[in-house]
């Protein structure tokens, strides 16, 4: 798997085994954000976004730090979907995220986390 360096972070770029599948992206080293910190040797698969909207919103873009972030508030810190969703608006004003689209981004995460909670059964 090779290494890229994509806007001064290192992450490997994990492919899917099979067409359609989602790719991952492992931290090479630890990257801050906002005063958050992603370890290193952690995977995202960056923003969870339908792949009809990826020409306008693609998973990995200026706002990968804040998805990551988000990941990793959900999966390693187990906090709650709100504290996930503040450290991701926060992330993102970091990242330089115009207001209205932050606007847009969290409103859709906060959407899509309840779908999976309310129709998927996940953990609220």
């Amino acid at each position: 798997m090779d290494t890229v360096d994509y806007s001064h972070y290192n992450v490997q770029i994990q492919l899917p085994k099979r067409w359609g599948g989602t790719v991952k992206y492992k931290f090479l080293q630890d990257y801050q954000v906002d005063g958050e910190i992603v370890p290193k040797d952690f995977v995202t698969d960056g923003a969870t976004i339908p792949r009809l909207a990826w020409g306008i919103f693609p998973p990995v873009c200026q706002y990968f730090p804040a998805a990551a972030v988000h990941d990793k508030r959900l999966t390693t810190d187990n906090a709650g979907r709100y504290q996930a969703w503040r450290s991701f608006k926060s992330a993102l004003k970091a990242c330089g995220i115009p207001p209205w689209r932050k606007f847009i981004m969290v409103w859709f995460v906060r959407a899509y986390d309840y779908y999976v909670v309310y129709f998927k059964g996940a953990k609220a």
